[in-house]
């Protein structure tokens, strides 16, 4: 499987706690085992993560990224998030656990957003050609902040496997399903610690974390 880094192309995220990144890790790893899946899950490369924002900056103004966001997150005190149990993608080509968009998430990813995106380099080619981003307001968004998943399209989630073959994914979705149920079958809670920066691979990935960012602890 690739593990290709794009340059210059950085995921701000939350790490989920050991014992739900392993869960993920052990249901990605089962999905791939039953559908051939191209993105799995592990412990360093393809890590479980929940994007906040992700942006392109390029070389000269990552250590300006960093201390932006060393101070935005000390100023932060998130409270607990609720992460659902698996479930599919609408398309099919994929799993994902969804998590609880809260106050305090929500207005971290705007003032991530607000604080990160003056820096973002407008000629970095759009990396979001999937077909359910196409819509015109997705496409505006990719113009003006580099993503679609931006404001009130914020969803928060943690990718569980993507690139299930089509010709597999509508026939397959169900019966994987119901194979998952015992690895997991309840909700997780858990509360930040960090804001994370990592580099971004295929899929959206989890790669190299750069930095650890505390949260406030108040």
């Amino acid at each position: 499987m690739s593990r290709s880094i794009f340059p210059y192309y950085y995921d701000i995220v939350i790490l989920p706690p050991e014992s739900l990144s392993s869960t993920a890790i052990e249901i990605s790893e089962r999905i791939h085992r039953l559908t051939n899946a191209k993105l799995v899950l592990g412990p360093v490369h393809y890590k479980p993560h929940i994007s906040i924002f992700h942006v392109a900056v390029k070389s000269n103004h990552l250590a300006e990224m960093i201390r932006i966001l060393k101070t935005l997150a000390a100023s932060t005190a998130l409270d607990r998030l609720t992460v659902r149990p698996v479930e599919p993608y609408r398309s099919g080509v994929g799993y994902l656990m969804q998590v609880v968009k809260n106050r305090t998430l929500q207005q971290l990813h705007e003032n991530t957003l607000a604080a990160i995106n003056p820096l973002r380099d407008r000629k970095f080619p759009n990396p979001w050609q999937y077909p359910e981003f196409q819509k015109p307001i997705y496409r505006e968004n990719v113009r003006r902040y580099g993503s679609p998943v931006v404001g009130r399209f914020f969803t928060p989630h943690i990718t569980i496997s993507y690139g299930i073959p089509l010709r597999r994914s509508e026939a397959s979705t169900k019966v994987t399903f119901r194979k998952l149920r015992d690895l997991q079958t309840k909700s997780f809670t858990f509360t930040p610690t960090s804001l994370v920066v990592c580099h971004i691979g295929p899929n959206h990935s989890c790669h190299g974390v750069l930095a650890h960012l505390p949260f406030s602890r108040s």
